[in-house]
C-alpha cells in the first residue's frame, strides 16, 4: 500500500516547511530587532478577528509617536484570547523609520510567539514521520544482511492478526505471527510478518514459515512473505 509505505513523509515534509518558516520568521525578527528604533506606544483598542471554527482572537492596536514627533498607529499581527493589553496601557515598541506603520510590541509573547509556533509544530512533524522512515531503513538493511548472512529456519504458522491499533484511511493492516521452539535453549521466539494490507490467511498453505535469524540473536529476523500474492494498485 503506497500511502502506509510512504506515511513518513505526509508528515515529515510539511514539518520541514513549518520548521523552515519557524526558523526564517526567527531570523527576520532578530535583523528587524538590531536595526529598530524603540519607542513607547499606548494600546488604544483591541481588534477582534474571527477564526472559521467560531472562535477568534483580538489584537492590540498602538499608538505612538516617533522621534520625529509624528503619530503613528499599527495593528498587532500576533493575537490572543483573551486579549493580552488593556486599552490605555502602554508598552514598548519596535519600528523601523522608513517603515513605521509596521510597528511590533516588543514582549517576548509579541516578538517570538509564531516563530515558537512554527518552529515547534515544525519539530513535532518532521520527528513524527522521520521515526517511522528510519525505522523501516533499519529494517530494510537487517533484511538484506539477514539475507547474506542469516540462518534459516521453519517457524509454526500461528495465524494472521488484525492491527486495530494502527490505522491508515480508514484501513488496519495484517501481519503473519509465527512462533519457533530454539532447541538449543528450550525458548519459544514469536516472529511476526511485516504489515499486509489484506488478509493473507486464505494464501498461507503451508504450516511453517520461513524465517532468516541472527545466528548471535533470534530477535534479529526477517520473515520471506514473498509467497504471498501482491496487493493490487
Amino acid at each position: 500500500m503506497w500511502m502506509a509505505r510512504n506515511f513518513g513523509y505526509f508528515f515529515m515534509l510539511p514539518g520541514l516547511a513549518m520548521l523552515l518558516g519557524g526558523i526564517t520568521v526567527g531570523v527576520r525578527h532578530a535583523s528587524f530587532r538590531q536595526s529598530a528604533e524603540r519607542a513607547q506606544g499606548t494600546v488604544i483598542s483591541n481588534r477582534y478577528s474571527a477564526d472559521s471554527d467560531g472562535g477568534g482572537t483580538y489584537h492590540p492596536e498602538v499608538e505612538f509617536v516617533d522621534h520625529d514627533g509624528r503619530r503613528h498607529t499599527f495593528i498587532s499581527t500576533t493575537g490572543s484570547s483573551p486579549a493580552s493589553f488593556k486599552v490605555g496601557e502602554r508598552v514598548p515598541i519596535l519600528y523601523q523609520r522608513d517603515q513605521p506603520e509596521d510597528g511590533s510590541i516588543d514582549t517576548f509573547f509579541q516578538q517570538w510567539f509564531m516563530s515558537l509556533l512554527l518552529s515547534g509544530l515544525g519539530f513535532v512533524f518532521t520527528s513524527v514521520g522521520v521515526i517511522p522512515l528510519v525505522f523501516r531503513a533499519r529494517r530494510e538493511k537487517l533484511g538484506e544482511w539477514l539475507k547474506l548472512n542469516g540462518r534459516p529456519i521453519q517457524a509454526d504458522y500461528t495465524g494472521a492478526q488484525l492491527r486495530t491499533n494502527i490505522e491508515i484511511n480508514g484501513r488496519n493492516p495484517y501481519r503473519i505471527t509465527a512462533q519457533w521452539l530454539n532447541p538449543a535453549t528450550n525458548q519459544v521466539t514469536v516472529f511476526h510478518s511485516e504489515n499486509l494490507w489484506f488478509d493473507p490467511s486464505p494464501y498461507v498453505s503451508s504450516k511453517t514459515i520461513s524465517v532468516l535469524i541472527d545466528p548471535a540473536s533470534p530477535k534479529r529476523y526477517w520473515m520471506d512473505t514473498s509467497f504471498l500474492p501482491k496487493l493490487a494498485g
